[in-house]
């Protein structure tokens, strides 16, 4: 059983109007939600293998506050940055079945999109709140039922939970 978490990056701060979109880092929102969905992961005992994150300066302070997972391998990727969800599902196609469990942290849409895409064909309640928004430090838990992640496009994919800081409230 291959395991998927598809993240997005927490509120990010605009305050600072001479910065770029790649350069904005999180908002004090942005910090406690991230905080929040680490612990989340944390009390429910999420290991996580591999990380591919977005070198954008907000989803690399993101990825900070996931520091107590211990996560062994991080790979921050520029590319990333503005990537659509066929370029992210490629490069998580590509990964060596090595890895047993993956964590996606980017941008929307791309976020909502590959979620969305790889999960087409099964219904979750909580579902249909990700279509419709994929929050800032939102989290989707995507289970595949195969042997490899160069098949993930044809295995079935079952979206396991959906959280956002707002439902750890």
């Amino acid at each position: 059983m291959l395991k998927l978490y598809v993240m997005r990056h927490a509120k990010s701060s605009w305050d600072d109007a001479s910065l770029t979109d790649y350069q904005r880092s999180l908002s004090a929102r942005g910090r406690r939600d991230a905080h929040k969905i680490a612990q989340f992961l944390i009390d429910n005992h999420i290991s996580i293998d591999l990380a591919y994150v977005s070198s954008a300066k907000r989803t690399v302070e993101t990825f900070s506050y996931l520091k107590p997972l211990r996560i062994p391998v991080s790979k921050f990727l520029k590319n990333h940055y503005l990537a659509n969800y066929e370029s992210l599902l490629n490069r998580i196609k590509k990964t060596k079945n090595d890895y047993a469990s993956i964590l996606l942290l980017n941008h929307e849409p791309a976020c909502k999109h590959l979620t969305t895409a790889l999960t087409r064909s099964y219904i979750f309640p909580k579902k249909k709140f990700m279509q419709n928004k994929f929050s800032t430090a939102a989290i989707a838990f995507l289970e595949f039922d195969c042997e490899g992640w160069d098949q993930i496009n044809s295995c079935k994919a079952v979206l396991k939970n959906f959280v956002t800081p707002k439902n750890l409230n």
